[in-house]
């Protein structure tokens, strides 16, 4: 077990190659920042980012939705104010592995900001759809404790999920063919939520299944936009059961 736990630190200390001007040691990840592990470990929460946006160079993150990463951060008592990356000399300092951080942030974040839930208004053919959300900039990451913690989400051929920006979730579970007006409705959504709504993440319409996040891209060139599917979906959508609200003949 020790021999593994060294191999892991040693493992996230090597993802810094070059040693950093500020880094006294000159062993590659620098000096760290954050307070100690007892007063940090409360306030370590992630936060989903979108892929291109530029950080800290020795901050950790990992991808683990398309088009996102998922930043550790340290999150100030104000959720107004802007969160602290927590980075590689400072993983280093608390002797502690970027999968038990991850782990922690993750449940801190349910724990800390536990969402609101509510059901949307009747969109398209009625479809309501559920919305996950907070106060602060870390609701997009209740996607990450999709299966854990928020079984509402999931239907038995998955979820549809949006998360347009970094305040929160939308999910549908995909059961029938209703899935398909669920879908539109989200697509328009997650277009609106990206131009109008503020921190914006990404306007894809995600289809979570079976652990792999299926993008179904949607492109926003100023008032107007652009959405396609993958041959995996278009697929789903011919296979599902038709519901009774929708007994027409559908071409996807």
């Amino acid at each position: 077990m020790r021999a593994a736990r060294a191999l892991a630190l040693a493992a996230l200390a090597l993802a810094a190659a070059t040693a950093r001007a500020d880094d006294l040691g000159g062993n590659g990840f620098g000096v760290p920042t954050a307070p100690p592990w007892r007063e940090a470990r409360e306030h370590l929460v992630v936060q989903l980012r979108p892929a291109k946006e530029a950080g800290a160079s020795d901050a950790i993150f990992r991808q683990d939705i398309p088009y996102t990463r998922t930043a550790l951060v340290l999150a100030p008592d104000d959720p107004e104010a802007d969160p602290t990356d927590v980075t590689l000399a400072d993983a280093m300092a608390w002797s502690k592995t970027g999968d038990e951080l991850f782990a922690l942030a993750i449940e801190n974040l349910e724990r800390r900001y536990p969402p609101v839930v509510r059901e949307t208004p009747p969109l398209r053919r009625d479809v309501r759809v559920q919305l996950y959300f907070g106060q602060h900039r870390y609701g997009a990451g209740y996607a990450l404790s999709l299966e854990a913690r928020h079984e509402d989400c999931l239907g038995r051929k998955g979820s549809l999920v949006v998360i347009a920006n970094q305040h929160a979730m939308l999910c549908y579970p995909v059961e029938s063919s209703r899935a398909f007006h669920a879908y539109l409705a989200l697509v328009n959504m997650a277009a609106d939520i990206t131009v109008t709504g503020d921190d914006p993440l990404v306007p894809h319409v995600f289809w979570y299944h079976e652990g792999v996040w299926d993008a179904q891209l949607v492109t926003v060139e100023g008032n107007r936009f652009e959405y396609e599917r993958t041959p995996d979906f278009v697929e789903l959508l011919k296979e599902l059961p038709r519901d009774i609200h929708d007994p027409r003949e559908r071409r996807y």
